[in-house]
């Protein structure tokens, strides 16, 4: 029996010599995308009617296609650390550290905002004390056997919790109550100022952030409202990366890269985003891999029959599983007939009470029924 011709290269509608050939059942519903960010996939299937084996279903039971809803949040990264600045004073002085932050995309977080050991961009630290017997402290500072916590207004500004177990520092710190400002100079910590953005604000100043009006306060923009007069013009995100070639195995595809408008999204008054949000260019799927039985190839998931009563199957591991076949266990027996199962290069059969015998002598044939010539004991003549 040669397989059944794939309904989508017929005339639509029109009539088929196959007999017996089994139809797709309708597409069922598209699952949700594999990712609630960035570029995912998205799969549907459809199911083979239960018939006899050979008259399969031509194609794909399953079919997947890209999917993307929005970029995904990609948070601000911290710059490496600069090399520590000289001591401010040969003896009794500090050093200071400072590290700039890449800016979040998409709403990503901020660098401040970033968990992990710290989330400082300003460190001090007491210059070493050797040969320094009995030094006074320079003005403003006072020696402690271990470092204040919190030492600076980037501690307070940053909402860094201090650590009890941190190590001891003996040196010259700010004095209780206050912490060292940009300046290095030691501060009340309501006299910090606020540094958004890299602009610095003064204590009691309003400040602009994500289109809202905050006070600084403690140095951190606080009692934070709704800035009614907010503009912001949409961004594009950066265009992902090329998605999966998918398809059929060793046929030309597409696939496809997204950007969503979110980095930033409008808000207000700002302009919308305009242009297109897709892009496609044309792929190779991966060839197909077939099933080698008796010098010839075979889909994965082709049926075929091999002698008189056994059918092959090509499984997905690319191994050929052949078990006997019996055409009647599809359609039945008669009425008043009863199966009797194969055995070696016998195929099945239908027998009656009254000796009638319905034959099928190869998987590809129809069952007929045959009336032996004479009177026997039941046997095939």
């Amino acid at each position: 029996m040669t397989d059944c011709a794939d309904s989508l290269l017929g005339p639509l509608g029109g009539p088929s010599d196959e007999q017996g050939c089994r139809s797709w059942a309708p597409w069922g519903p598209w699952s949700p995308c594999s990712l609630s960010c960035g570029t995912g996939s998205m799969s549907r299937q459809r199911l083979c009617p239960l018939g006899d084996a050979l008259g399969q279903c031509r194609g794909d039971d399953t079919q997947r296609q890209q999917c993307f809803s929005t970029s995904c949040p990609v948070d601000g990264q911290w710059l490496p650390w600069v090399t520590w600045s000289n001591c401010s004073k040969d003896c009794g002085g500090v050093e200071v550290r400072q590290r700039g932050c890449i800016p979040p995309q998409n709403g990503g977080r901020d660098c401040t905002q970033l968990t992990g050991e710290s989330n400082l961009a300003t460190e001090i630290k007491p210059c070493p004390q050797d040969g320094c017997a009995n030094v006074t402290c320079p003005s403003g500072l006072v020696r402690l056997s271990c470092t204040p916590c919190p030492v600076s207004c980037a501690h307070i500004s940053s909402g860094s919790v201090c650590d009890p177990t941190a190590p001891c520092f003996s040196g010259c710190w700010c004095p209780e109550g206050r912490v060292m400002n940009h300046a290095q100079q030691c501060v009340l910590p309501e006299e910090c100022v606020c540094e958004v953005a890299g602009v610095r604000y003064w204590p009691g100043q309003h400040v602009k952030k994500d289109c809202e009006i905050c006070t600084c306060e403690r140095g951190r923009p606080q009692h934070c409202q709704p800035n009614p007069e907010c503009t912001v013009h949409c961004g594009w995100s950066t265009w992902s990366a090329w998605g999966e070639c998918l398809g059929p195995c060793g046929v030309q595809s597409v696939q496809w890269s997204f950007r969503s408008p979110n980095n930033p999204s409008n808000h207000g008054n700002g302009r919308k985003c305009r242009g297109i949000y897709r892009k496609a260019r044309r792929c190779q799927t991966e060839p197909c891999e077939e099933c080698e039985f008796h010098g010839q190839s075979h889909a994965v998931g082709d049926r075929w029959k091999a002698g008189q009563c056994q059918l092959c199957h090509c499984l997905p591991n690319l191994t050929v599983q052949c078990a006997p076949y019996c055409q009647h266990a599809a359609t039945g027996c008669p009425q008043g007939q009863s199966l009797v199962p194969g055995e070696g290069d016998k195929c099945c059969y239908c027998e009656g009470d009254n000796g009638t015998v319905s034959v099928a002598t190869t998987p590809a044939t129809v069952s007929v029924s045959v009336q032996p010539s004479t009177p026997t004991d039941g046997s095939i003549p």
